[in-house]
């Protein structure tokens, strides 16, 4: 019976995965049957020409508070929001993979080659709220462990001017007792 469910489970996560859009799409139509689609992030960033560009991380939850895909992409603030996938510009300099973890807990990369590598670990927690977490190095060089990431800005490096890859994820974030944080993501391995 557990080997059934484990199927099924992993059917319909294929499922979300194949229904989520990959197009340009209007908020509104995220949530799907059995997926309801929540923001976890937005991230600031300098790669798009377009200010009204941000990044959003995004996650489908089930009712049974179950993870079911996560994906972090463009979201457009002068059309409420509204999701598009990255375009080549930014895959060129940029791979995002995701990782399940468990029902409750994916992990984001966010790399550039080798010289470059963040991880958000994107968590459902108790009462379904959601969030997503990182080591943060502040400013006075101390870490603050497992900080949720209230507020993010991809900064590039840049070469005359032009966006050729990251620099850095400065964030701001909340430790387990609320207390406020600002500094960077600490690179993965």
């Amino acid at each position: 019976m557990n080997a059934l469910l484990g199927a099924l489970r992993a059917a319909s996560l294929a499922i979300l995965a194949i229904s989520i859009p990959n197009t340009r799409t209007p908020v509104a139509n995220l949530s799907l049957p059995g997926f309801e689609h929540v923001e976890v992030l937005r991230i600031d960033q300098d790669f798009h020409p377009n200010g009204d560009y941000e990044i959003a991380v995004d996650a489908w939850v089930t009712p049974g508070n179950t993870v079911g895909e996560v994906r972090m992409w463009w979201t457009d603030t002068a059309r409420e929001g509204e999701r598009s996938p990255f375009g080549n510009g930014v895959r060129k300099h940029i791979t995002i993979d995701y990782e399940r973890r468990e029902s409750t807990c994916w992990l984001v990369h966010i790399r550039q080659g080798r010289s470059k590598h963040f991880a958000l670990d994107v968590q459902l927690g108790e009462g379904g709220t959601i969030g997503a977490f990182g080591d943060v190095l502040e400013d006075d060089g101390s870490t603050v462990h497992h900080c949720r990431v209230i507020a993010g800005r991809l900064v590039s490096r840049k070469l005359l001017g032009l966006p050729i890859g990251l620099r850095a994820l400065e964030v701001v974030c909340a430790d387990p007792q609320g207390v406020r944080h600002r500094g960077e993501l600490i690179e993965g391995d």
